[in-house]
């Protein structure tokens, strides 16, 4: 199984000013994959993700005779995601999840993470910032929503 993440940035649609040495990488790249699909012997599968299916180069998409949507997680699974990311993590006593998942529709996992990232983040900063005020002596305190 051969998987390529952000398919789209490495064989994006040919371009009449792209470089040469892409073109050439580009057309190494699917002269080998054509090899491989006339090799009845090699049982290879090529798995590409995207953001942006319309950006892929239409000789890449005939090669890829099938598309998947993975969408955006929903409600529960956003939950879900959340209190995973923050099982181990010092929160809010009563931090409610729900609330999280209702108010992030339309974030995808990663988008999750990074939020979770930001916000065991935010304590620091403001622990940081009381100490350059002269307030400091202070604890670190619990993520919560602000």
């Amino acid at each position: 199984i051969v998987f390529i993440d952000e398919i789209d940035a490495f064989l994006r649609e040919r371009k009449d000013n792209e470089q040469e040495a892409t073109q050439s990488m580009k057309a190494e790249f699917m002269a080998m994959w054509d090899g491989i699909q006339s090799d009845e012997g090699a049982h290879v599968i090529v798995i590409g993700a995207t953001n942006r299916p319309w950006a892929i180069d239409k000789a890449i998409l005939r090669r890829m005779p099938r598309a998947f949507l993975i969408d955006v997680p929903g409600k529960e699974e956003r939950r879900d995601i959340l209190g995973r990311l923050l099982r181990d993590e010092v929160v809010e006593e009563g931090l409610d999840l729900d609330y999280l998942a209702r108010h992030t529709e339309g974030y995808s996992g990663s988008d999750l993470k990074e939020l979770c990232r930001a916000s065991l983040l935010a304590p620091v900063q403001d622990l940081m910032g009381d100490e350059a005020a002269g307030r400091g002596g202070g604890e670190l305190g619990p993520v919560s929503p602000r």
